[in-house]
């Protein structure tokens, strides 16, 4: 074929290919302005950055302010420039809504759930820890098969759970000061989630605040520079893969590692009691089972969406129930009033360890968790349909 043929098809190709994305994406924007019409919105305030085309130097801010830790402080200051809602300009071609409108974020959680999917970076940048069976990053019927099957570990004796975080607590209370001065709680609260997570996990009891155990400090510091990298591959957007990331590849396989022992070991005492091999998905006794690790092999042979499943079940059970904690005691501190409340309340108690009805009964308590929990929401869906 003669060059210029060559080159006339080709730019042909390329015509129809930019026609095609043209029409497609003035069509989005004439349904989007009918919708919006129909139903009195206006469009929000926009933040333009100096990249408006692709948004390079908006993810080499973003970068700059993650390194530095000032990135929540970074968007703050949108807000407050911008307020509640507004739009960004697009960053590799993708226009964003940032939004803290609560009847806004109502929506995207709770009521139009359906509407909206998993960000599109999310699940590159989780891939190489989570993998593609993650809750995290799963959307639709997969997301609700893999809930159901976790929900039979959340199914459990609240009265017992708390006899075992007592021992945890009371290993808490040791290592704080006390003579009343300031003391940082991020560090003894992550080692407290750390180790009731492993106990839920494993139904191993966790040591760390007596002595701290190897493998679990090399554990526990690989976790932190895997999230600090999916954090960055986040940011990077389609370019993640581009960076090499030694560390993080690094530390990704230590907790591979970590967690595939124990499914290997589950995996044995399953083989040991049924020599079939075949997955029990019908067992009524599954909800009763001591660990998360036994109920996970107990509907899956897959070693992979078992270490998936523990995975998931480590960064919810750890990283955000720590975090929950150290943003509720953070903004306690600075409310007396809030603290003498919560004292009265539980007080009532009289001393004893809480079962389930006295746990319910804690209304003011659980008010203070679920209003820390909604203060400072954090999450990025993909709008898949309009929706107001």
């Amino acid at each position: 074929m003669p060059l210029y043929s060559r080159t006339a098809l080709f730019t042909a190709l390329v015509a129809v290919v930019s026609l095609v994305y043209t029409v497609s994406w003035l069509r989005r924007v004439r349904q989007r302005r009918i919708f919006a019409r129909a139903r009195g919105c206006v469009e929000p305030p926009h933040y333009k950055h100096a990249d408006p085309l692709f948004g390079l130097l908006e993810m080499v801010d973003m970068i700059k302010a993650g390194k530095s830790h000032t990135f929540l402080e970074r968007i703050q200051n949108l807000y407050d420039k911008y307020g509640n809602t507004f739009v960004s300009s697009p960053i590799f071609g993708t226009r964003t809504v940032n939004t803290i409108e609560p009847e806004s974020l109502e929506s995207i959680l709770s009521s139009d759930f359906q509407s909206f999917a998993v960000s599109t970076f999310r699940k590159p940048a989780m891939l190489p820890f989570l993998g593609d069976k993650s809750i995290v990053v799963l959307d639709g019927h997969e997301w609700k098969k893999v809930r159901t099957m976790y929900r039979h570990g959340l199914e459990r004796d609240s009265s017992q759970d708390c006899a075992r975080f007592e021992t945890y607590f009371q290993q808490l209370i040791q290592v704080l000061p006390k003579d009343g001065s300031p003391v940082n709680l991020i560090r003894p609260f992550f080692t407290l989630a750390g180790d009731i997570t492993l106990d839920f996990m494993f139904g191993q009891e966790g040591n760390t605040f007596k002595r701290p155990v190897e493998d679990q400090d090399q554990f526990y510091a690989s976790l932190q520079r895997v999230q600090l990298g999916c954090e960055e591959r986040y940011r990077l957007g389609w370019l993640a893969d581009l960076v090499p990331m030694k560390d993080f590849k690094r530390s990704v396989k230590v907790i591979h590692q970590f967690l595939q022992q124990h499914v290997e070991s589950a995996l044995r005492l399953g083989r040991a009691s049924d020599k079939s091999g075949e997955s029990v998905t019908k067992d009524p006794s599954l909800s009763k089972r001591r660990n998360m690790l036994e109920i996970l092999a107990g509907v899956s042979s897959d070693r992979v969406a078992i270490r998936t499943g523990l995975a998931d079940i480590l960064v919810g059970g750890r990283d955000t129930t720590a975090s929950l904690l150290t943003d509720l005691f953070f903004e306690i501190s600075k409310r007396p009033d809030v603290w003498e409340k919560i004292r009265e309340e539980v007080s009532e108690l009289d001393g004893k360890l809480p079962g389930s009805k006295d746990l319910s009964s804690l209304t003011y308590v659980k008010w203070c968790i679920q209003e820390c929990k909604f203060s400072c929401p954090w999450c990025c869906r993909l709008g898949v349909k309009s929706s107001i």
